[in-house]
């Protein structure tokens, strides 16, 4: 972590309010400040990565499985990077600046996603590099008031009011500084933003946002509380654990803008299409909830009742971390109730998945959800 912003996080009390991706003890330390209309979101979990260069547009959409000539200055995009099986290295989200592209990802991934790019930069003008003078953040907004209020602090003159929806902040500097509206499928009352940019402009935006917000009404919160979110738009993510294990169409990347059938090849494409147009797909990803004691991790399998490896789990977090019914929820609530995402073989019954013996409840799908095969 930048030591500038560790210092900041410390100077405003911010000690971590829920745990990390790592630990497996359910409640307690997870709690969030309760009945707050803003999350001010830790994000030092993802990294940036720039792909830049003269020959940056055409290195990179032969890479990847969405077509980045649909991401303009005020778009982003979910964009993935397959093996030749078709199996996602890594998921991401995609920016168009001056000089290239943004890539934003889980930080863990980031270095073997720079590496494996770059073995196929050759001859190509085309550089693949982390961005250590920029980092990541995030708001959630929770009422549409709290919205209004975000759109009028600091230089924020705009919003992108449409999922993924881009916006490059007024700067004083060359370094980019950039606000993405996230989807939150079928949660109208909320709002969530990622802001890329250097660490004085976070420090900024934090600040302005706890003046100019009641302390009860303004929290802050770790990386968990955004991947909550993202669990509940059923929005998948890769780490270490699942890394080449899913096909696009695992992960509903076909139903989230996140995968192109028209442009042209990449690695893994003709896998992709042939599920894609043959109707092949076994295996699709659901919303669950279960009580647990344990948090499972990702990558973990989902037995049913005759298939121990009926399932593998992309992400799960405790229902302490997530923004429910327009408040921050606190962990006195659902204490033990874990909301997962599970890619699910689609031939077993949808209630016939367990974990330790534990039922998952199948939990309502935020999108149309279509069925390949």
């Amino acid at each position: 972590m930048n030591q500038q912003w560790q210092t900041f996080l410390q100077t405003i009390g911010f000690v971590g309010l829920n745990t990390s991706h790592s630990d497996s003890e359910i409640g307690g330390s997870r709690a969030l400040l309760t009945n707050s209309d803003v999350a001010l979101v830790e994000a030092s979990d993802l990294a940036v990565i720039h792909v830049s260069g003269e020959d940056a547009f055409d290195f990179f959409q032969a890479q990847i499985c969405n077509d980045l000539s649909m991401v303009q200055a005020d778009s982003a995009q979910t964009n993935g990077y397959c093996n030749p099986k078709g199996r996602l290295l890594a998921l991401f989200t995609v920016v168009k600046v001056e000089a290239g592209f943004l890539v934003i990802l889980p930080r863990e991934m980031a270095q073997g996603f720079i590496k494996r790019l770059s073995m196929f930069v050759l001859r190509a003008k085309v550089s693949v590099a982390e961005r250590e003078d920029l980092m990541v953040s995030a708001v959630i907004a929770s009422q549409h008031s709290a919205v209004s209020t975000l759109a009028k602090l600091h230089d924020l003159n705009a919003l992108p009011h449409t999922a993924m929806g881009a916006v490059t902040l007024n700067s004083q500097s060359d370094v980019e500084r950039i606000l993405i509206n996230f989807p939150t499928h079928g949660e109208s009352d909320k709002a969530r933003f990622l802001f890329i940019g250097p660490v004085s402009a976070h420090i900024d935006f934090w600040q302005h946002c706890q003046q100019h917000f009641a302390e009860d009404a303004c929290a802050l919160v770790t990386y968990d509380t955004w991947r909550a979110c993202d669990i509940t738009s059923a929005q998948a993510s890769v780490v270490t654990q699942t890394h080449e294990q899913f096909i696009p169409q695992m992960v509903n990347l076909q139903l989230t803008g996140g995968v192109s059938f028209k442009k042209g090849c990449y690695p893994g494409q003709e896998i992709v299409a042939r599920v894609q147009y043959l109707g092949k797909l076994k295996r699709h990803m659901r919303r669950f909830s279960v009580e647990l004691n344990q948090l499972p991790t990702p990558g973990a399998s989902v037995a049913s009742a005759d298939d121990q490896n009926a399932g593998i789990i992309v992400d799960a977090i405790p229902r302490s971390c997530s923004v429910e019914q327009g408040v921050f929820t606190s962990s006195e609530f659902a204490q033990n109730t874990v909301d997962l995402l599970v890619v699910v073989k689609m031939d077993k019954p949808i209630d016939s998945f367990r974990i330790d013996g534990a039922v998952l409840t199948s939990e309502p799908m935020p999108y149309d959800f279509v069925e390949l095969g």
